[in-house]
């Protein structure tokens, strides 16, 4: 009986004891820390959170700093997801990207388009920084392959003239129509005109009766 009252007692003196206001405190000083962990550690503020959300003392005693922590987790969670989807997709075509000599200029544009749409979905994450970097070899290769001679545009001349002249004028536009679909042919666009104008006049005047 003496021990039962003693019990008894000890559980009474303990429920005197707690203080609602203490966790409320605790909770506060989590917070903080929490706000110290660097924003781009999304993984680790995460689970730092869902430790917070996993102390039912927390949610019952201190109901308004823990809505204020459900709000922020349900904001830091989906950078999260996105880090974590980040992780999975980017490394491999990171992969792909390592040794461009080996690939064709058909290659190296996809991964240059596929470089771009990986960028939009995940520039904010940890995996941006490579993907630029990634990005950026792409588009020195593919301005070294799209870049246009001068020489070229004289080849071009030379190939058209000698296809009129042999009355093959669907293949002299199609010549010139390849030839516009090189990213900087818009440097050569009067050239490009000019060649277009004389098809036309040559390819009616071959239909003239004589």
């Amino acid at each position: 009986m003496v021990l039962v009252v003693a019990i008894g007692g000890l559980a009474i003196a303990n429920l005197v004891q707690f203080d609602p206001a203490d966790v409320k405190e605790e909770l506060r000083r989590r917070v903080e820390e929490y706000r110290l962990l660097p924003e781009a550690e999304v993984l680790k503020r995460d689970a730092f959170l869902e430790d917070l959300l996993a102390n039912e003392s927390y949610r019952e005693h201190a109901k308004a700093q823990f809505r204020d922590v459900e709000r922020l987790h349900s904001r830091v969670h989906e950078a999260a997801g996105l880090e974590l989807e980040a992780q999975k997709v980017v490394p491999p075509f990171l992969r792909q990207c390592r040794d461009l000599s080996h690939l064709s200029a058909e290659e190296i544009r996809r991964l240059h388009d596929e470089s771009r749409s990986h960028l939009v979905n995940y520039g904010m994450t940890r995996q941006g920084p490579p993907l630029r970097e990634a990005q950026g070899r792409l588009k020195a290769v593919l301005e070294k392959q799209d870049r246009i001679e001068p020489k070229e545009i004289l080849e071009l001349q030379k190939a058209v003239l000698t296809a009129c002249k042999g009355g093959r004028f669907v293949e002299a536009a199609d010549l010139i129509k390849a030839f516009r679909t090189r990213p900087q042919s818009t440097d050569y666009a009067k050239q490009l005109r000019d060649l277009e104008e004389m098809v036309s006049r040559m390819s009616a005047a071959a239909v003239k009766p004589r």
